[in-house]
């Protein structure tokens, strides 16, 4: 019964994270939530931001540390990088890719690792 309201919790989370367009960043068990991640959507205008960001559930207790960046294939080459340790505060960037094509988003947190793709049209 005790890992069934957790699982719940943990899928309530997840689910109201990704309608708000943050996503949880998960390792097995489900309840070890850490890491909360941003990702903005398939499709952008050139000339528009990604916007990146981490927050830290502090109740969790688990690490904070992560890492992120963006990886170019027009340019075949990471154009933005950050690690450190999430906070309770949300910590975002934004991400202005120079050239139209497909781009990358990669989380690590927690040695979970996350890609999300954006196309710049």
């Amino acid at each position: 019964m005790k890992l069934n309201r957790i699982l719940a919790a943990t899928a309530l989370a997840l689910t109201t994270a990704a309608g708000t367009g943050a996503v949880v960043a998960t390792t097995a068990p489900p309840a070890s939530a850490d890491v909360l991640v941003n990702y903005d959507g398939g499709s952008i205008s050139l000339g528009r931001h990604l916007i990146l960001g981490v927050w830290y559930q502090q109740f969790s207790g688990r690490p904070a540390g992560y890492w992120a960046g963006v990886w170019s294939y027009p340019a075949n080459r990471w154009i933005f990088i950050r690690s450190g340790h999430a906070t309770t505060n949300w910590t975002s960037w934004a991400v202005k890719p120079s050239q139209r094509g497909k781009y990358a988003t990669v989380y690590n947190a927690d040695g979970v690792r996350l890609v999300f793709y954006t196309t710049v049209k």
